[in-house]
């Protein structure tokens, strides 16, 4: 019977027999050419990875003395299988080969884990990201390789800082700081990729970076991104031994490093003479300047201790300078609104100029919904009279599409009241819960109106006309729509 060409590995085997029966007499000679062609013939169309170790098939009749079909075909299969594991060394851990597909696995793992930490995001309770042995091999591997993409290597170091293991094994640690410090004979290339020391910087949230990071900055050949990297990781360890270096840095001509360098400073010396000299406006000061000069305060209001019951020696610094700044900005009429981040589509904070209403300067969410919201507390505690109350209140309109979402709580106590228009005081005892001011409109003369819930559960709203003494009353600035904490480094 005869069998067709191309019917698989069976009709091959089929014809290899056929010709050997008819070339018997001229075996070594005949069959040379003609399994070259074969063997070529059914490796292109079946693995043509395997093509350019058909050269071999004359030394291996020679080596291995093939006298029949089976021996030869035997003998063929595995000399290419040796020579395609030669050629891509899939046993060596370190060759290309296996470097590629390691890598290719943990881009998958890496996403994977991804995929859970989106699912866990914005739950407060959400557990540490649980790593296999393998999967946190794998990813140490990643991260240890000179080779590794900075944005594997990125992603690789961010799942391993979630996960629980990074708690519990002191080796993942270890790790990590020997490659950030870049000092061990192994991770010495580590010198040559300030990206990913950067990154590492940039994640990193323990303290052990702290004598690399201030080496980093004390070095004026470093490249930009590592000098800010590290000026914001000494800030966030509240390092003070990296003061000195800090003001060196903050007279940089280069504006990005300066900038980075006084709110570091902001954090660990509030009263250093680059952050006060930040923190001072002139009278011809730009719309630029005033509103860098207010993301400053955001980070000199907050209090440089470390635990959550630690007190700041320094905080009636920090809010000196704060309140001074804020009502300075405010009386030049700059207030503050929601603003969109149309990517994230989260609302945050922003100040504009009221001579200028349509261009809007970002500021940190902080400074209303966490440690500065204290510095607008104090103003209202400290207002002279009802005019300027009135003015920081409409300044926190928190305007979005032409309505006012900011609202101050005003927690009764004391000899503390609120005056309405009418004429009526309200105390602690007629708003138990206290009562909420509110601007009425954006507008720049709006009514300030004051609402409360009587003792007999009875809501009201009326227009204000002043606070009587105002320095035993307890402010608190909250905001209608939810306002996304997109600060990475709140405590």
């Amino acid at each position: 019977m005869e069998i067709s060409e191309g019917t698989g590995a069976d009709a091959m085997d089929a014809r290899i027999d056929k010709r050997l029966s008819l070339l018997q007499d001229s075996l070594e000679l005949r069959l040379t050419k003609a399994m070259e062609v074969q063997l070529k013939s059914r490796f292109e169309t079946a693995v043509k990875i395997l093509g350019w170790a058909f050269g071999l098939v004359a030394l291996v009749f020679t080596l291995f003395g093939i006298k029949t079909a089976v021996d030869l075909r035997e003998a063929a299969k595995n000399t290419a299988i040796d020579e395609v594991k030669k050629k891509l060394a899939i046993d060596d851990p370190n060759s290309d080969f296996r470097r590629d597909v390691d890598r290719v696995i943990a881009r998958g793992l890496i996403n994977s884990y991804f995929l859970e930490i989106a699912r866990n995001k914005g739950n407060l309770f959400a557990p540490d990201v649980s790593i296999s042995d393998v999967d946190v091999r794998r990813l140490i591997d990643l991260a240890r390789d000179a080779r590794s993409e900075d944005r594997d290597f990125r992603d690789a170091v961010d799942v391993l800082l979630r996960s629980n293991q990074i708690k519990e094994d002191g080796y993942l640690e270890r790790i990590l700081v020997a490659l950030g410090n870049a000092s061990d004979e192994h991770y010495k290339w580590m010198q040559d990729q300030p990206e990913k020391r950067a990154t590492l910087l940039e994640l990193f949230t323990g303290d052990k970076l702290a004598t690399a990071a201030r080496s980093i900055v004390s070095d004026e050949k470093n490249e930009k991104r590592l000098t800010i990297a590290a000026t914001n990781y000494l800030a966030k360890v509240h390092d003070k031994d990296a003061i000195r270096s800090l003001e060196k840095l903050a007279t940089k001509p280069d504006e990005d490093v300066s900038r980075a360098a006084v709110h570091a400073l902001a954090r660990l010396s509030p009263d250093s003479k680059a952050v006060v000299s930040a923190l001072t406006l002139k009278p011809d000061a730009s719309a630029d300047t005033i509103a860098e000069a207010l993301r400053l305060t955001a980070d000199v209001a907050r209090p440089s201790s470390r635990g959550f019951l630690d007190e700041d020696p320094q905080m009636d610094i920090r809010l000196a300078l704060s309140t001074k700044v804020v009502a300075e900005a405010i009386q030049r009429g700059y207030v503050f609104r929601l603003s969109s981040d149309f990517t994230s589509r989260k609302t945050g904070i922003a100040t504009s100029s009221r001579e200028n209403m349509s261009t809007s300067y970002g500021l940190p969410s902080r400074m209303i919904v966490g440690h500065g919201a204290s510095v607008f507390a104090q103003l209202l505690q400290k207002a002279p009279d009802e005019k300027q109350t009135k003015l920081l209140l409409r300044a926190l309109c928190l305007e979005n599409d032409e309505r006012c979402h900011g609202v101050v709580h005003v927690a009764l106590s004391g000899s503390g009241q609120v005056r309405l228009a009418s004429g009526l005081l309200i105390g602690s005892k007629d708003a138990p819960a206290g009562v909420y001011l509110r601007a009425q409109s954006p507008a720049p003369t709006a009514e300030i109106l004051a609402s409360w819930t009587d003792q007999d559960a009875v809501r009201k709203t009326l227009v204000l006309d002043r606070i009587v003494n105002p320095k035993d009353l307890t402010f608190e600035i909250r905001s209608i729509r939810s306002i996304a904490d997109v600060d990475t480094d709140e405590e």
